[in-house]
């Protein structure tokens, strides 16, 4: 170094020696030339101690970790060796073989005893490496006397609080399992009551990771009970992880109409600051808005969203998301859309997600058009397309039962280079094709697919819901052999688990098809192979065994059913009553529909007419008339035979106490005419002269004039007299008008008479406006009329919360 600083020297000097004889720059220079020599110096000096500490370091990295603890534990005091040890296991663990009990092996050779730090590190070190087996060793140790006989520190607060997340995190790994997600549960209430043993008090962080994994492991009724407990037991204020761990629960909660208040509940105490320093936030309120959006409370979510704004919560995109997403679940594109735009407004783009709710709002609005104008729009921003985007408007036409267009879409994306094709898309059209009717297509598509995917491994291959889609076409052809085809090469492939919906879709082909015994056949290979069965499963297989005329088999599905406790829907409800009434079974269906009614289920139109009927025609009279009289409240009309056949049978009957069928059947009558219900006047006639019997001679006309006036009520919504009904009229033919021009907007490519289809709409409508004595608008009229957009659907709660109050005395007398 010192040669080479020396040469450096002199040959600057030499340098300025030729070059410049002043004596004053020859200084300047003289200076320059010791800097420069010190410079390098310098660097050559710090260069090798770099190398110098970084080969150590590097030595250091290499060494085993049983040789850094013995020097830590060689070189420090014990206090001190402790701490280093345990910063060394936060730091430098990260292999999934490291081993616990060797760290606490070597500190007892060194009669060193573990402090509660390094006990805690330990567990939190093997539950981040998810190395459960030796994580609940320690826990076994640390908790079990064993622990204190070898000198272990009694656990603190930090300590269960470790456990417990590791618990959680253990349960997660193996969600499927549950008896894990049992023993989880088992172990949490033993963990507590060691803690509470030991004379320590939970804190927060230990109740919410309780409540945590209670949520997490289903059990919502631990979650709550344990946040109830959080005050009242331990005096600790819930905080806002807790509330929003509590709303997850009701969200992932079965439906249940208390969740919805609890929420909102939630909602109260934060805002009132029940909860000390625990103000609303946009993570709070997002939960609260999905609850709502969940359970289809819609006018609620709009409150809290107001509510979100008056308390100033900005919104953030996820808030617009679930707001648009809850108008599209409501069929309200134009509500959809004023929140996309509030939302541009407030300075947030939108991204593919956000677009991708618009679109499906505008799907489940049937507004094609504007689900087109937004596809555009995505073209002209930076926003990608991509799959969902594309199959969310090829279901779009598939919801209008237009192939074309909906294969013009999928035309589109193959050509799009950006987007590559894959199964969904693929699903998608072969969802069109069997909704649209066109098999030829959906053959065509199918070879397609299927060719391409046994030629080429990388390319997309069928799934379940591809082979589903498929076997939905050709049992709505009634083309079972083809089913059975595809069924019989699902079953022989090892790559492949059929599930409930397959199972399902497959069986009620065959139903339709009237192939039951092949039906029952698929069933037994499905209890074979310990699929779950659903509610839709059980409603197939009691219409199966009500067409076979097997009144004992479908009562014992339905039994099976209850005792599996899945609740029955309204379908499955009226199946059993239908097969039990055409079996002479009128009790123990009267029993059932009284347990629907206990459960404050609704039933509609359908389940009225089944049981109505088969009170009338199986000697239960009484029973009719009640049900009938709940019909009126409920607002819902029946079949027109339904009201000959009760007043008929009032006519007729001698069984009845006298005044009370005459009390019912005014009460009946007084419905039939204050609704414009229609009956033959001569039997209406009949049935006034029966209440007028105890008037002996003046019966008759009585009677008349009963007649008289009814037939004026019923004949004056026909007759285009007054100006109230003119104006009805016309309403009617704008209503039929709208609906023509937006059947002829979206509906293209169905062959239909358009002047056909505004007559047969402007009849509806007007035999809407007449039949309600024009008491109604056209908007009750879409909530409560068989020609609702839910159809079937219109009046029923699909589920029932079902009670075993009432199931007790039938079912033991189902043989």
């Amino acid at each position: 170094m010192e040669q080479t600083n020396s040469l450096i020297n002199n040959e600057i000097t030499s340098n300025v020696a030729t070059t410049q004889p002043s004596s004053g720059i020859s200084n300047i220079v003289t200076d320059l030339g010791a800097a420069l020599v010190f410079g390098f110096g310098f660097y050559f000096f710090k260069s090798h101690f770099k190398k110098n500490k970084d080969d150590k370091d590097m030595k250091d990295k290499m060494k085993p970790l049983k040789e850094k603890l013995e020097e830590t534990i060689n070189k420090w005091e014990s206090s001190v060796s402790l701490q280093k040890i345990n910063s060394l296991i936060k730091q430098e663990i990260t292999d999934t073989t490291f081993d616990p009990f060797a760290v606490l092996d070597q500190l007892q050779k060194n009669s060193l005893n573990p402090d509660i730090a390094i006990l805690n590190t330990l567990l939190d070190t093997t539950s981040r490496l998810k190395d459960f087996k030796n994580f609940n060793r320690l826990c076994e140790l640390i908790l079990s006397e064993e622990g204190i006989s070898q000198n272990l520190p009694k656990p603190n607060v930090i300590t269960y609080n470790v456990i417990l997340k590791g618990f959680n995190m253990e349960m997660l790994k193996n969600f499927s399992d549950k008896e894990v997600i049992e023993s989880t549960i088992s172990k949490v209430d033993k963990v507590v009551n060691h803690m509470v043993n030991n004379g320590l008090k939970p804190n927060d962080i230990t109740l919410n990771t309780i409540i945590d994994i209670m949520v997490d492991a289903g059990n919502f009724d631990l979650a709550w009970k344990y946040y109830d407990e959080m005050e009242k037991v331990y005096g600790i204020e819930p905080d806002i992880y807790t509330y929003s761990t509590l709303l997850k629960s009701i969200k992932n909660h079965e439906p249940d109409h208390k969740n919805i208040e609890r929420a909102f509940n939630i909602l109260k105490i934060v805002k009132l600051s029940k909860a000390k320093g625990i103000k609303p936030d946009e993570i709070l309120y997002n939960c609260i808005l999905d609850t709502c959006v969940k359970y289809n409370r819609i006018k609620q979510a709009e409150a809290v969203f107001s509510d979100m704004k008056e308390a100033q919560v900005i919104p953030s995109k996820i808030t617009y998301a679930i707001m648009i997403k809850a108008y599209g679940a409501d069929h309200n594109f134009e509500k959809a859309y004023e929140v996309f735009n509030e939302m541009k407004l407030s300075g947030i783009p939108p991204n593919e997600i956000i677009y991708g709710c618009l679109l499906n709002a505008a799907v489940k609005s049937s507004k094609i058009e504007k689900g087109l104008e937004i596809y555009d729009e995505i073209k002209n921003s930076d926003i990608p397309m991509n799959i969902i985007l594309y199959s969310t408007l090829i279901k779009g036409y598939t919801r209008v039962k237009n192939f074309n267009k909906a294969f013009g879409i999928y035309e589109r994306m193959i050509q799009d280079e950006t987007v590559e094709v894959n199964t969904i898309a693929y699903n998608a059209v072969l969802d069109c094709c069997v909704e649209c009717h066109d098999m030829k297509m959906l053959n065509k598509i199918y070879s397609d697919f299927k060719l391409k995917a046994e030629n080429d491994e990388t390319a997309p291959q069928p799934d379940l819901i591809t082979y589903s889609t498929v076997i939905k076409g050709y049992c709505k052809q009634k083309n079972i052999e083809k089913v059975i085809d595809i069924y019989n090469y699902l079953r022989g492939r090892d790559d492949f688990v059929l599930d409930e919906v397959m199972y399902n879709t497959i069986l009620d082909g065959m139903l339709k098809a009237e192939k039951y015994e092949d039906a029952l056949k698929v069933y037994d290979h499905m209890q074979a192979n310990n699929i779950k069965k659903s509610n839709a499963t059980y409603s197939i297989l009691i219409k199966i065994h009500s067409k076979m005329n097997s009144v004992t088999k479908a009562v014992e599905v339905y039994n099976e059913m209850l005792e599996a406790g899945i609740k029955p829907s309204l379908i499955t409800y009226t199946s059993i009553i239908q097969i039990l009434i055409k079996s002479k079974r009128i009790q123990n269906a009267i029993e059932i529909f009284n347990e629907i009614l206990f459960n404050e289920l609704s039933p509609d139109q359908v389940m009225y007419n089944v049981i109505i009927n088969g009170c009338i025609f199986n000697g239960r009279l009484s029973e009719a008339c009640k049900f009938l009289m709940k019909t009126f409240t409920a607002n819902l009309r029946l079949c027109e035979d339904v009201y000959r056949n009760i007043l008929n049978n009032l006519l007729t009957n001698k069984i009845m106490d006298f005044n009370e069928k005459i009390e019912i059947t005014m009460k009946i009558c007084k419905e039939l005419k204050s609704r414009g219900l229609k009956i033959e006047y001569e039997l209406y006639y009949k049935v006034m002269k029966m209440i007028y019997k105890s008037n002996g001679r003046k019966a008759d006309s009585f009677a008349q004039k009963e007649t008289d006036d009814y037939k004026s009520t019923i004949e004056s919504v026909n007759v285009e007299k007054p100006v109230y009904y003119s104006s009805r009229k016309k309403k009617a033919d704008s209503f039929a008008q709208k609906e023509t021009d937006d059947y002829k907007s979206t509906i293209e490519s169905v062959n239909v008479e358009k002047p056909v289809y505004y007559s047969s709409r402007k009849k509806e409508y007007n035999n809407y406006n007449n039949s309600n004595n024009n008491n109604n608008n056209y908007n009750s009229y879409k909530n409560n009329s068989i020609y609702s957009e839910e159809g079937y659907n219109s009046n029923s709660n699909y589920y029932s919360t079902s009670t075993n109050s009432n199931k007790g005395n039938w079912r033991n007398n189902n043989k």
